[in-house]
This record gives C-alpha cells, structure tokens and sequence, in this order.
C-alpha cells in the first residue's frame, strides 16, 4: 500500500490531483489492505494449517 504513494493518479477522484497527490498513499488501496487483513484472519470452525 505504502508503494501507492510514490504512482501518479490516472483514474478517479485523485487524478485532478495531479503532482499534488504524490506522497498519499491511495485510499482504496488502503481499503483493500485491510479487507485482506480480515479474509486472512482464521475462520471459526477450520483447523490451523
């Protein structure tokens, strides 16, 4: 996620942004990061791997 700071914007809202979004990390690849976390979390009922 922290990789996404240093891209240039092409799509969405950030890309008005422009060089000024430079530096912020991409808030809906921070989204999926945590949506991943949670998947990633054990599921009740499965033995560990």
């Amino acid at each position: 996620m922290a990789a996404t700071a240093r891209m240039l914007p092409k799509l969405g809202r950030a890309s008005y942004l422009g060089d000024r979004a430079l530096g912020v990390p991409d808030a809906g690849a921070a989204a999926v990061a945590v949506w991943l976390r949670a998947l990633a979390g054990p599921w009740p009922g499965r033995p560990p791997a």
